[in-house]
């Protein structure tokens, strides 16, 4: 696993070489990457290839308390899809809370091995 250094805040990969689905295509061979928002200090994922990013898999809200090892994940849009491949991936698993997002839910999940991460 490596780290990356991007906009002043450091990034783990935490999962190299999966595949996932989103808007129904196929990425294969991606890697996903934990980060930090800057203004809330939540926790960020992205997804990433060779060529760079393929889908910021995260939003940040201030309003909304998180766990240290949960994120809320931006499953609608561009994104749609994200959510069930970082569940099959064993990224994350779902908590079962929600959060309204203008006009979009989006499911908060628990980032799985995320003291393997942060040690």
């Amino acid at each position: 696993m490596g780290v990356l250094k991007q906009n002043h805040m450091i990034q783990q990969i935490i999962k190299e070489g999966i595949d996932v689905s989103i808007m129904g295509n196929l990425y294969e061979n991606v890697s996903v990457v934990l980060g930090q928002y800057v203004e809330t200090k939540q926790n960020a994922i992205t997804i990433i290839d060779d060529e760079g990013v393929i889908a910021k898999a995260s939003i940040a809200n201030p309003d909304i308390v998180l766990d240290v090892d949960e994120v809320i994940i931006k499953d609608y849009s561009e994104n749609k899809g994200v959510f069930k491949s970082l569940i099959y991936n064993n990224i994350i698993e779902d908590t079962g809370r929600r959060f309204i997002s203008g006009y979009e839910e989006c499911p908060i999940a628990k980032i799985n091995d995320y003291s393997i991460v942060v040690s």
